[in-house]
C-alpha cells in the first residue's frame, strides 16, 4: 500500500517500499488475566535465520544495566531481566558472530565468524550448543558501549533479547 504523504521511492534506487513486518521468532502471549507472558521457548535458531536472510531487527529489551557497558560479550551475569514485561529499552540487531572456544565469555580476543548479512560464513546451522553473540546498535551515541555497539551472548535470552525481534519484509 502505498503512503499518500511519501509517495513510492523504490524506483528511485534508494528506498524500498516495505511489505510487511513479522516476529523473527516466535512472539510472546501475554495472559489479561494478569499471570505473566509466555516467553520460555523463544527459538534462537530461527532469529539467527531471520537476521541472515532478513537484515537487522527492532529488539526491545530489559537494558538498566547497560549505561556502564564499555565493551566485551554481555552475558545474563549483568543483571538484566529476561521477561517480558520486563522490557524498557529497544535497540536494533545488525548481526551476529559464533565464538570457536566456549571459555571466551567477555574475552576481546575470542575468535569469531561474523555475519555481516552478505550471505557468506552465516554458519548459521541450528545447533543448540555453539556459542556466539548478537551484535546490537544503540541509539545512545558513538561514546557508549563498543561506538555505539554492544555483544549480548547467545543461548540465554539475555536481557530479553528474543522476547520481542522484529523484521521488516521488503
Amino acid at each position: 500500500m502505498e503512503n499518500e504523504n511519501y509517495g513510492d521511492y523504490s524506483e528511485q534506487g534508494r528506498y524500498g517500499n516495505i511489505k510487511g513486518y513479522g516476529y523473527a521468532t516466535d512472539r510472546c502471549l501475554c495472559y489479561t488475566d494478569g499471570s505473566g507472558c509466555d516467553c520460555e521457548d523463544q527459538d534462537e535458531d530461527t532469529a539467527v535465520r531471520n537476521i541472515a536472510t532478513y537484515g537487522p531487527a527492532a529488539v526491545c529489551l530489559e537494558a538498566s544495566t547497560w549505561q556502564d557497558y564499555t565493551g566485551g560479550i554481555m552475558t545474563s551475569s549483568i543483571g538484566c531481566g529476561q521477561e517480558f514485561l520486563d522490557m524498557n529499552h529497544c535497540v536494533q540487531v545488525v548481526g551476529y558472530a559464533f565464538t570457536t572456544s566456549s571459555d571466551c565469555n567477555g574475552e576481546e580476543d575470542c575468535n569469531v565468524s561474523e555475519d555481516d548479512n552478505s550471505g557468506s560464513n552465516s554458519n548459521s546451522d541450528d545447533s543448540g550448543d555453539r556459542d556466539g553473540y548478537w551484535i546490537v546498535r544503540n541509539q545512545w551515541g558513538e561514546n557508549w558501549g563498543m561506538n555505539g555497539y554492544a555483544y549480548v551472548s547467545m543461548g540465554a535470552n539475555t536481557c530479553g533479547i528474543l522476547n520481542d525481534m522484529t523484521i521488516a519484509y521488503a
